[in-house]
This record gives C-alpha cells, sequence and structure tokens, in this order.
C-alpha cells in the first residue's frame, strides 16, 4: 500500500513537471516571439529611415542639380533671344547659326517655332526629333511665352530609355514666335544617379538586413537584391501585402508561402521605401532562447529530483531510524517484560515455598497447644498442672502470632527486601520456649526430649528471636520426624566463636 502511494506521489509529481514545462514553454515562447518582432520592426524602421533620409540627400542634390541645368537652359535660351533680334536685323537665322550656338552653349539641339508652335528652323546634334520634344510639353503654357516676354517655360522631360531632356523656352523679342532650347542627358550619364540610388544599399546584405527596395511610381529602383530592379511593386507579393496595410514603420506579416515574411514600409516624397525578411531571420533568437530555457528548465528539474531523492533517503533513513528505535523499545520492553514474568513467577515460588514453610511453622505451636488442652482437659483437677499448660500454651501462641505477623509481611517478600529484627535476645530464655513448644509434639511422638548445659560465655545476642525460634522448631521437626520410636532429643547449646571484648554480663 505504501508503495502504491509512492508511486501515486511519483506519477503526480512528474505530471505537475510536464505541465509546469509546458506552461514555462509556452509563456517564454510567446515573449521571445513578441521580443524579437518588437526588435525586428525596430531594426528595419531604423533601417528604412535611415535609407530614406540618404535618399532624400541624393534627392535634394538631383534637384538642385537639375535646378541647376534649367537655370542654364533658360540663361542659354535669354542669350539666343537676343543674338537672334540681333541677327534678325541684318540676316536670316539659318542652321549653321543656331549650330553655332549650341556648340558655344553646350546644348543639344534649338527650335525656332512660329506663334502657333510650329517649327520654323532646326538644329539637333543627335537623335532626339523636335516633334518627340514638343509632344511632351504643355502646349498652353509653351504658347503663353509668346504674349509674355518676361516669362520662361521650363521643364525636364524623362524619355523612355532612362534619359531625360532639359528644356527652357521664350517669346521672340523680335517678333511674335518662340525659341526653344535643350539638352539631352543621356541614359548613361543618367544611370550614375542611380547607381548612386543603389550604392546607399550597398552595405546592407539579404543574409542579415532582408529585402529593402526603393520605388518611385510603382516601380523598383533600388534595391540589395539586384533581381528585384525594374520590377513592379504589384508584382511582388511581399510589397504587394505591405502596401495593403497602409500603415508606415509598423510591421506586416505576408501569409503567401509556408515561411512568411515580415516587413514594412515608409513613405517619402514621391517614393516608397521598403524591407523585408523571412521569418526565420526574424526570428533568429527564438529556436536558442528556447533551448536555453529548456536546458534551464532541465537543469532546475534535475535539482529538484536530487533534493526530492536526498529528502526521501533522509526520510527513509529517518524511517529506518525510528523502525529501529522502536524494535529495541520493543525488544527492551518484551525482555522488561520477561524481567517481569520471572520476578513474577520467582515471587509466586517464593511464597510458595514461604507458604509451604509457615504451614509447617504454624502448625508446630499450634499442634502444642492443641496437645496441652487435651493435657488439661483429662487433668481439669490438677490446678497447677492446668497453670503449667496455660504458661506453655502463652509462649506457643506468642510464637504463633509472630509467625502471622511474618505472614502478613509478604509484601516485603515479594520485594525481596525481608528486614531481619536486630534486638537483644536471651539464648537461655529461646531454648526454654522452643522446649515448651516442642514439648508435646515430642510426647505424642514418644521421643524423649532434653535440653542439656549451657556452656555459653554470655546471656544474650543480637538477633531474631522470630527466626531463630523457627530455626530450632524446624531442626527439631526433623529430629522428631526422622527420630527411632521411643527415641530421645536432647539440646547441648556451645558457643563456637567467642571475642574477649564481648561483655559477659549483658
Amino acid at each position: 500500500m505504501k508503495n502504491k502511494q509512492h508511486n501515486l506521489d511519483r506519477n503526480n509529481f512528474i505530471l505537475a513537471e510536464i505541465l509546469v514545462g509546458l506552461l514555462l514553454f509556452f509563456v517564454v515562447l510567446v515573449i521571445t516571439v513578441k521580443a524579437d518582432l518588437s526588435s525586428a520592426e525596430t531594426r528595419l524602421s531604423d533601417m528604412v529611415t535611415y535609407i530614406k533620409e540618404q535618399y532624400n540627400n541624393n534627392m535634394k542634390l538631383d534637384i538642385a542639380s537639375e535646378s541647376k541645368s534649367l537655370m542654364r537652359m533658360i540663361q542659354s535660351v535669354e542669350v539666343l533671344s537676343q543674338q537672334i533680334q540681333q541677327e534678325e536685323k541684318t540676316s536670316d537665322i539659318t542652321e549653321e547659326l543656331l549650330e553655332n550656338y549650341c556648340t558655344i552653349s553646350y546644348l543639344t539641339g534649338v527650335l525656332i517655332l512660329d506663334e502657333n508652335g510650329q517649327v520654323q528652323e532646326k538644329y539637333c546634334s543627335d537623335e532626339v526629333q523636335a516633334e518627340e520634344i514638343l509632344s511632351q510639353t504643355d502646349q498652353d503654357v509653351l504658347l503663353d511665352v509668346v504674349d509674355f516676354h518676361e516669362k520662361t517655360y521650363s521643364v525636364r522631360m524623362e524619355c523612355e530609355d532612362g534619359s531625360y531632356i532639359d528644356i527652357a523656352a521664350n517669346g521672340r523679342q523680335d517678333k511674335p514666335g518662340i525659341v526653344l532650347v535643350y539638352y539631352h542627358t543621356p541614359e548613361r550619364y543618367t544611370s550614375i544617379f542611380n547607381h548612386s540610388i543603389n550604392s546607399l544599399l550597398t552595405g546592407y546584405s539579404l543574409e542579415h538586413n532582408g529585402t529593402i527596395v526603393i520605388s518611385e511610381n510603382n516601380q523598383i529602383v533600388a534595391s540589395n537584391d539586384k533581381g528585384l530592379i525594374g520590377a513592379k511593386t504589384e508584382d511582388i507579393q511581399e510589397l504587394k501585402c505591405i502596401n495593403e496595410s497602409a500603415v508606415e514603420k509598423q510591421l506586416v506579416r505576408t501569409d503567401y508561402q509556408t515561411i512568411p515574411d515580415y516587413g514594412l514600409m515608409e513613405k517619402g516624397r514621391d517614393y516608397y521605401v521598403y524591407a523585408y525578411m523571412s521569418a526565420d531571420k526574424i526570428f533568429a533568437k527564438t529556436p536558442r532562447n528556447m533551448l536555453y530555457t529548456v536546458f534551464i528548465y532541465l537543469v532546475i528539474v534535475g535539482f529538484m529530483h536530487a533534493l526530492r531523492w536526498r529528502m526521501l533517503q533522509g526520510h527513509q533513513k529517518e524511517q529506518m531510524r525510528l523502525q529501529k528505535e522502536y524494535t529495541k523499545n520493543l525488544e527492551s520492553k518484551n525482555l522488561e517484560l520477561r524481567e517481569a514474568v520471572f520476578q513474577a513467577q520467582k515471587a509466586n515460588a517464593a511464597k510458595s515455598s514461604f507458604l509451604s514453610r509457615m504451614s509447617h511453622d504454624i502448625r508446630t505451636p499450634l499442634n502444642g497447644i492443641i496437645g496441652l488442652i487435651k493435657i488439661n482437659e483429662t487433668h481439669m483437677d490438677d490446678r497447677e498442672l492446668v497453670k503449667t499448660n496455660q504458661d506453655k500454651m502463652l509462649v506457643s501462641a506468642d510464637h504463633l502470632l509472630s509467625l502471622i505477623n511474618d505472614v502478613l509481611q509478604m509484601s516485603k517478600l515479594e520485594d525481596e527486601n525481608i528486614e531481619i529484627s536486630h534486638e537483644p535476645i536471651d539464648l537461655g530464655e529461646i531454648s526454654r520456649e522452643v522446649g515448651t513448644i516442642i514439648s508435646g509434639r515430642t510426647a505424642e511422638a514418644g521421643i524423649a526430649f532434653e535440653i542439656g548445659k549451657q556452656e555459653l560465655p554470655v546471656s544474650y545476642v543480637y538477633g531474631s528471636p522470630l527466626h531463630i525460634r523457627q530455626i530450632f522448631l524446624n531442626i527439631y521437626g526433623n529430629c522428631i520426624k526422622y527420630n527411632k520410636p521411643h527415641g530421645k532429643v536432647t539440646t547441648t547449646l556451645k558457643c563456637l566463636v567467642f571475642h574477649p571484648l564481648i561483655n559477659s554480663t549483658f
């Protein structure tokens, strides 16, 4: 029963450990996942913010460069307008004149338009056609410069091949019309700006920082993943999911694959900066933290098991000690009981022996009294004999009373603590009393009884008169019992040891 209870407690303890371990694992997992998501959100947010700031700086430089280029176009068209006004007075405007001016002013081409925007004269040093340029301009705004000479039209046009054209136009001063100059920057030069944008992402690796994308007009213009440059943002599932959230700097989960990506975006003036990475990079610390948690928990569980085992060992040792102590006490109690039984048996034996002896001792004076009574009954007329017998009966009665008092001291016999009286005894008197008591028995048995001379140096000694009488009566009883018919019992008293210092007149 005890082993069954122990196994039940052990199973409950293990079940509690498993439940606590699962709960701890779940809590740590939730905390670690939230911490990793928060850390990833902060890291990606800081990254896109920094890239946005750097991109803004590049855009400011580009805007400054664009403004500077347009200002140069404006100055060039104003100078050309003045020159045309002067040349118009002397000669007609020729293609050679326009070419010469383009060479001097570092222009790509010049267009002379009438008040309706139709080309009258032109010069172009590359493949860009006048019709292409005019098709990209705002005709209404362009024609306004015909009537307002102080107004200048300037714009930068983006070409499909990635190049751009800076245009400036103002009204002719000599007659109604428009002077338009432009400078075409080829794609090989404009790509330098894009290279400078991509250089912002040079230090960001896909493995450690995830994927970073910069888009303008839904087209990716820069990324640390070269394969994404030039693609549309709606074609990239991760970017599409991030755009659907429409919340800046908030980590968004993309659920289009088994291992989802997490990312966020931040909007610039006319561009977006995206950053996203896969879940295995987002939660890179989670497995390690869970392993640490499992290891620490196993260490704690192992320590608890060791502590519990040690406590059980201590409990078992204590139980064994108590069991041994109980066994020892039980053995001691058994010994005490056996000793008590032995003492009780011994006491009973002593009682039996004492009572047997007392019955014999009591019978002797009692028989003497009965014998003397019978003698008195037959000699009632002999008053002297009756008186003598009565005196003898008193002696026997006194001895019988002493024996009865000794019987009443059975408790002292049980304790084996019999106290022998120590009082002066007249040995002569003792011998006469014993003779009186025993004479009746000797007469009945037909045995002569004689007390001879007493060779005693002193009359008194210290001792117990009762026990001395008992000793004498027992000796005389044996003498009578084992004597021959009509025999004789003679008593002689001698002193075997005498000390000279003893007072003989005691």
